[in-house]
């Protein structure tokens, strides 16, 4: 079972970068408490293959759309655009909203671009 497609709003190459640089762990002081755990970065280097997403994606690179926050400060701007060139999406299927994470996906409701570009790769288009 693989999915026809994949739709990605506001994602990242790096939920460790997420983890330790998003503002919104930040807020919530996850860093520290990780750190205070006894955990660096680096000493978690080993889980990366389990956390981050594949070398390769599940499916073809032009079945994917991403949509990435050009102002993301909790997900990362750079980490999603890291994933975009790690799975070589066609340009076609990526757009960046002038946006933070949150309004990202919000803006989805005032530009449907992005859906109706996963549409057409849905209908063989």
């Amino acid at each position: 079972m693989r999915p026809d497609a994949l739709f990605l709003v506001a994602p990242s190459h790096s939920l460790i970068a997420v983890t330790f640089e998003g503002s919104l762990t930040r807020a919530l002081g996850v860093p520290a408490a990780i750190r205070a755990g006894g955990w660096t970065i680096a000493g978690t280097d080993r889980w990366r293959p389990l956390l981050d997403p594949l070398a390769e994606p599940v499916v073809d690179p032009s079945r994917i759309v991403v949509v990435v926050g050009r102002s993301d400060d909790v997900t990362l701007t750079a980490g999603g655009e890291a994933l975009v060139e790690a799975w070589r999406v066609p340009g076609e299927n990526v757009f960046r909203a002038p946006a933070g994470h949150f309004s990202t996906s919000l803006g989805l409701a005032r530009d449907s671009a992005p859906f109706r570009r996963l549409l057409q790769i849905l209908r063989g288009r």
